[in-house]
């Protein structure tokens, strides 16, 4: 299961990092939050290309919160909120992405195909 979790978690990250990468092109460094980070693996993918980076989990991370409820950030504080595999997992997701338009200039997430899900929880 590790080198599934491994091989999905780096397929996310391409996809994260390939919008990171024009929005580097057109603004330099970011202010970049990571809503669900979990164990911060994006958070060193990001801050090793040079962003001020900020991870909020509701267990872990250095921002302790519920996705579902409103986020303790002052409005656009970040440049952008990325939240890959997260959302799909929340019991109130309008809030969620509310709150990532509301703190974000720009959001950036992903979420498994319809196809995905199925396959992914057989073989979990």
């Amino acid at each position: 299961m590790a080198i599934l979790d491994s091989l999905t978690a780096h397929i996310r990250y391409s996809q994260v990092l390939s919008y990171i990468r024009d929005l580097e092109r057109k603004y330099g460094r970011l202010r970049i939050l990571d809503a669900g980070g979990g164990d911060g693996s994006l958070y060193e993918v990001l801050r090793s290309r040079g962003h001020d980076v900020v991870v909020l989990d509701i267990a872990k991370g250095e921002v302790r919160a519920d996705l579902n409820k409103p986020l303790p950030f002052k409005d656009k504080s970040f440049d952008v909120v990325v939240s890959p595999a997260v959302v799909e997992h929340l019991n109130n997701w309008e809030t969620a992405l509310e709150e990532f338009k509301r703190v974000g200039k720009a959001v950036i997430l992903t979420t498994p195909t319809p196809l995905a899900k199925p396959v992914l929880e057989l073989l979990a």
